[in-house]
């Protein structure tokens, strides 16, 4: 049976005469977060869509990294939108990046100072808490952006700016099934 289960999972199975041998064996298996003398996240990622639900991913996020000293990343993943498809992009209200080098600029900038007003008022120790703009599809930069700064948690909101009626194959749900790391979901 332990074969078969090796198949699925890699076992080791040992056989004891008495319980006290048994829970002695099991107590010399360690598991990372003893191993490791665990200290709490050390890099906490924020997906931010400027939406109430990454408002309250932001707030839970820092509850959770501050006593810890953990640093904090609010990454925000713009959409990158052709000027020639939407000719009207000029003045959203979501913040986008078109393909026009002028119009780019503008709402980089238009992010830059929202994620940054964002932070203005938090009590959280500056050095420790920073912000990210980055064009392209969500996901894969959220994903990709975990994977190559070691963060070890993203935090998000259950839904975005696109409500309910998108939370099925949203940028949560790609986010929660290929994440390299712990993802805590806000509602």
């Amino acid at each position: 049976m332990s074969e078969l289960g090796n198949l699925f999972l890699p076992t080791k199975v040992r056989y004891f005469d008495n319980s006290s041998d048994a829970l002695s064996w099991l107590n010399q298996v360690k598991n990372k977060a003893e191993r490791d003398e665990y200290k709490g996240y050390r890099h906490i990622l924020v997906a931010n869509d400027f939406s109430k639900y990454s408002e309250d991913a932001l707030k839970k996020a820092l509850e959770i990294g501050n006593p810890f000293h953990s640093k904090v990343t609010v990454l925000h993943a713009a959409e990158l939108l052709s000027v020639d498809i939407y000719p009207t992009l000029g003045e959203l209200a979501v913040p986008i990046i078109t393909d026009n080098p002028e119009l780019k600029k503008k709402n980089l900038k238009k992010i830059n100072r929202q994620l940054e007003q964002q932070l203005e008022d938090i009590d959280y120790p500056k050095g420790l808490i920073s912000t990210k703009v980055i064009s392209g599809h969500p996901v894969d930069h959220i994903i990709n952006f975990a994977r190559q700064n070691n963060v070890d948690l993203i935090v998000m909101g259950s839904h975005g700016r696109r409500g309910l009626s998108r939370l099925l194959g949203s940028a949560t749900n790609g986010v929660i099934n290929h994440a390299p790391c712990d993802v805590l979901t806000v509602v």
